[in-house]
């Protein structure tokens, strides 16, 4: 006999009841199911997801059957698995505009990067697609300076806060390999054309006049005249 028809007692789900071995279905290779012949009769059961009780019928088949014959049902009625199914295919989805996404900004602003780079700096662009897409994996798509998630333009022009940019951690020295980032463009555009070292001396300063109350986000009183 199987290890697993050892047990005198079994927690039928669907009611929810501790029952006699001798009241619980078996599967056709003598297994001990969660569900009593009770319930079985009645053709209800329990899903597992949404914890409703139903019908058979608002379950698709699992592999394997019973020992009355009867299929072995899932445990998570049409519904749910359908919810499920939608979930993934929308993560999938969501997962695949994004890739494209990255794929375009990147090949959109490789012209200018090089550009800017001869231009600005007089140093000849390094950057590679193969670079810039695997800087983007190794950020997580997060932003260099806040760790906050970037998102992508919509093309028509405008840039919001989180919109992702690239920036050159010393902009005397060009975009090239080893000295860029992905960040957001609000902190790229504020940190401007500091280094990585005078920006976080500002941010810093920003900071400590905070902490010592000398700034509260409020402007200073104006005496009266």
């Amino acid at each position: 006999m199987p290890r697993y028809n050892k047990r005198a007692t079994q927690m039928c789900l669907t009611c929810r009841q501790e029952k006699p071995r001798g009241e619980m279905m078996l599967s056709s290779r003598g297994r001990l199911m969660h569900q009593c012949k009770r319930c079985h009769a009645l053709r209800i059961k329990r899903c597992t997801t949404c914890g409703e009780v139903r019908q058979y019928s608002q379950y698709p088949n699992a592999p394997g059957s019973l020992d009355d014959g009867s299929p072995v049902l899932s445990t998570r009625c049409y519904l749910c698995q359908s919810a499920s199914i939608s979930a993934e295919s929308r993560r999938k989805g969501e997962a695949a505009v994004r890739e494209h996404t990255l794929h375009a900004t990147i090949v959109r602003n490789m012209r200018e990067w090089r550009r800017r780079s001869l231009a600005e700096c007089g140093i000849k662009c390094n950057l590679t697609y193969e670079y810039v897409k695997a800087l983007w994996k190794a950020q997580d798509g997060r932003c260099y300076y806040t760790g906050e998630p970037l998102i992508f333009g919509l093309g028509n022009g405008h840039a919001g806060q989180d919109t992702a940019s690239l920036d050159r951690l010393t902009p005397s020295a060009g975009y090239m390999q080893g000295n860029v980032v992905w960040a957001g463009y609000w902190i790229n555009t504020n940190k401007g054309a500091r280094t990585y070292d005078e920006y976080l001396q500002l941010c810093c300063l920003v900071a400590s006049r905070h902490e010592k109350g000398e700034i509260d986000g409020m402007p200073p009183p104006i005496p009266s005249t």
